[in-house]
Parts: C-alpha cells; sequence; structure tokens
C-alpha cells in the first residue's frame, strides 16, 4: 500500500472490500494524520482534543463521507496525479472543518445547558453593568455561593468557581486541566448537582 498514490488509495478504498482498511490506514492515518492535527491547531481547538477531533474526521471519513468522494473526469489520468492531490486534500479540510463546525454547535449547546444548571444551582451571570437596585441581592447570593463552594471539595469549587464566578470557557478549562471539553462539561454537571444539593438539601 505504501507504494501506492493517493487516488488509487481511493479507488482501493471504494471498490475492494478486503483492503479497504488498510488503503484507508495507508491514505488518511499515515499520511494524513500531521496535516488534521496541524488544521484543528490552526484554528485554536483545544490542544487536548485535538486528537478526539482527528478521530472524529476518521470515523466521517470511513463510515461515509470517502466513498463519496470522487474527481472530475479529465483528473483521473496517471499523468495528472499531482493535480488530484492538490483536490484531495483541499477536500479533506472541507471535511474536517464540517467536523470541527459540529463539534462547536455541540459545545455551544453544552454550554448552554451547563447556564441552566448553574442557574438552578444559584450561579448567576454576572453583568459587566450590575444594577445599583440589586446590589444587596446580589452581594447575599455571592456570600451563599461562598459557603456552598467552601463546602465543595476543593476541585470541585475551583471548577464552578472558574466555570460561573470567573467567566472561564469551556475550552480554556479543558486546556488548564489538560482534559477534553467533554470531560470538563461532565464535571460541571456534577458540580452544579452537588451544589445545588447543599443549596437546597431538599432538593
Amino acid at each position: 500500500m505504501e507504494t501506492l498514490d493517493d487516488l488509487t488509495l481511493v479507488q482501493v478504498f471504494q471498490n475492494q472490500p478486503e483492503l479497504r482498511n488498510e488503503a484507508f490506514h495507508e491514505l488518511i492515518v499515515a499520511r494524513r494524520t500531521g496535516l488534521l492535527q496541524t488544521f484543528f491547531r490552526r484554528r485554536g481547538a483545544n490542544p487536548a482534543g485535538i486528537d478526539d477531533l482527528v478521530q472524529l474526521v476518521f470515523l466521517c471519513l470511513y463510515t461515509r463521507a470517502l466513498d463519496g468522494f470522487r474527481l472530475p473526469l479529465e483528473l483521473t489520468l496517471p499523468l495528472e496525479f499531482d493535480r488530484a492531490r492538490a483536490i484531495f486534500t483541499p477536500w479533506l479540510c472541507t471535511v474536517a472543518r464540517s467536523v470541527l463546525l459540529d463539534v462547536l454547535r455541540k459545545e455551544q449547546a453544552e454550554a448552554s445547558k451547563l447556564r441552566r444548571l448553574g442557574e438552578r444551582a444559584g450561579f448567576r451571570e454576572t453583568s459587566s453593568e450590575p444594577d445599583p437596585a440589586e446590589g444587596v441581592l446580589a452581594t447575599e447570593e455571592l456570600a451563599s455561593l461562598a459557603r456552598v463552594l467552601d463546602r465543595l471539595p476543593t476541585d470541585v469549587g475551583n471548577l464552578l468557581r472558574a466555570y460561573y464566578l470567573e467567566q472561564q470557557t469551556l475550552q480554556q478549562l479543558a486546556f488548564s486541566l489538560s482534559v477534553s471539553i467533554s470531560t470538563v462539561s461532565r464535571r460541571l454537571t456534577e458540580a452544579c448537582a452537588l451544589a445545588r444539593t447543599l443549596l437546597d438539601p431538599k432538593g
């Protein structure tokens, strides 16, 4: 497989089921992993989640996208290989961009869910221009939250404080903790449930 050009590997993948796995590994995993990692890194993806993004692209390509790749007829001749590869790589980047956008949409939905969970646990979004009439109430709420945070395990309290009070993003937290965004989201969900229990033991 290593001696085959990209277009031949695509054709093997699409037309020879018994060699499908080998062709995919050589064409995508061996030849394009570094390209995909660089693609996501340059677009500001969380470094801890880049490998996960690459794996999502692999899955997308293997299960559906690569079967649909087609070249214009004038590019199928062996002499046109360099032009063909120039088309395949941008196409691959389009697939990667689609995967990234899908992940970002899911992250935004997850952030909205976490905001709702935080509100139920007593965390409200802070305003850059607070209403003076709400000053006393805000002070009381912060004091109550501070007491709750002090009763939580240190790592749990720090996570809630960073996300809801310091307004760090999921991506920033994932980067600082060297974990994936989904892991941060899960930890925040669990932390909100625990904080809510402490704020309102009766539920």
